[in-house]
């Protein structure tokens, strides 16, 4: 894959396709994306993936999005080694929300759906290292029923509620594999999971290696910064 030929063509027709398709575009690239790489490598992919991604969320008019803003400070202070495709996948389906959202029309329900997202997203960035939060307890935290919530996350983010948990759970280990000689027991631990092989089921599935590898792969990447 040519990402610097795609991450063009990309940029300039963020101004004639619609926000989403833009959006999905990104999904794409970043989903094809070796996981490997030399530093070199990971600092072009990244650059260009943000600066794709900052093109489309200003077409989106999310300026000034609090949740957005946070993301950009994270896509350019975090190292290589840390979780920085994990948080421009978040930050991918956010933008993918959002105009999902203002596609429906700017109504009252409108903006009570998007208000509910944000609390979700917030209770969850709060909430994960806990081990027993289900989506009953998000819920009653947004003040609507478990099924209102779920068709909510399901129409506006094409996500479950567990798997927005389970995402956020993976970046935080991924910072710790990165960060830390925890064992992947007590990083289970730190980042809500009860059961270890649950947190090495998710990394394989998100990140695409075992956390054996993953810290392997991190701390090499660090030696040759």
């Amino acid at each position: 894959m040519d990402l610097s030929r795609d991450c063009q063509t990309l940029a300039g027709a963020v101004l004639d396709d619609p926000p989403h398709c833009s959006l999905r575009k990104l999904r794409r690239i970043l989903d094809t994306l070796p996981n490997r790489g030399n530093p070199l490598e990971q600092a072009v992919a990244r650059s260009l993936l943000t600066q794709a991604a900052a093109r489309i969320s200003r077409g989106v008019g999310l300026d000034e999005d609090l949740v957005v803003a946070r993301s950009f400070v994270k896509l350019t202070t975090t190292s290589l080694t840390g979780p920085w495709r994990l948080e421009l996948q978040a930050l991918i389906e956010h933008c993918i929300t959002v105009s999902r959202i203002r596609n429906g029309g700017a109504g009252a329900t409108s903006r009570s759906t998007n208000a509910h997202v944000r609390r979700i997203t917030t209770f969850i960035e709060i909430h994960y290292p806990t081990s027993t939060i289900r989506l009953r307890d998000a819920a009653r935290a947004v003040h609507v029923s478990p099924a209102h919530l779920a068709r909510i996350l399901a129409q506006h983010t094409g996500t479950t509620f567990l798997q927005q948990l389970r995402r956020r759970r993976v970046s935080a280990a991924q910072e710790r594999l990165a960060a830390t000689a925890l064992t992947i027991k007590e990083i289970a631990a730190a980042v809500g999971y009860d059961n270890p092989r649950q947190l090495q089921r998710d990394i394989k599935r998100l990140v695409g290696m075992t956390p054996s590898a993953l810290r392997q792969s991190l701390a090499a990447a660090a030696d040759a910064l």
